[in-house]
């Protein structure tokens, strides 16, 4: 692919849907973020979502995001497998999907769905929450 100034617009343009659609997933998990977090148009330097600390102070995440229609496709065919797993495995609990990846030498990174991830965040947070109300400190 021969990148254009025109096809550099379109790869932006997605860039940018993909941060104001994962920023929208996360105010219906964490709607008291609504106005502390925004999403920084593509071209700027730095994070894809600003956080005021109050916000921050609650979700402490840097939030990078990537859309390439060429270069996950793996990732997806994989948490594919992930997903059909959990659909298999000999439980009655909730079983979340989880894909551990490496590429080289690299450090393994943790691949799963957003919705899960906020889910997770929330409960982390309430769990804090209750510390302070019970005298404790959680980590």
């Amino acid at each position: 692919m021969t990148f254009t100034k025109k096809n550099r617009k379109q790869r932006q343009a997605k860039g940018n849907q993909l941060q104001l659609d994962s920023l929208k997933i996360h105010m219906q998990f964490q709607p008291e973020h609504e106005g502390l977090i925004e999403s920084v148009p593509i071209n700027q330097r730095g994070e894809d979502w600003q956080m005021l600390d109050e916000a921050r102070y609650g979700y402490p995440y840097s939030v990078e995001c990537k859309q390439d229609d060429r270069g996950f496709s793996r990732v997806y065919e994989s948490f594919e497998q992930a997903k059909k797993q959990c659909m298999t495995a000999e439980t009655d609990l909730n079983v979340t999907p989880l894909l551990l990846i490496r590429q080289g030498k690299n450090e393994i990174l943790s691949v799963v769905r957003q919705s899960d991830w906020e889910r997770l965040n929330k409960l982390v947070k309430d769990l804090k929450r209750l510390g302070r109300e019970l005298g404790q400190e959680f980590v």
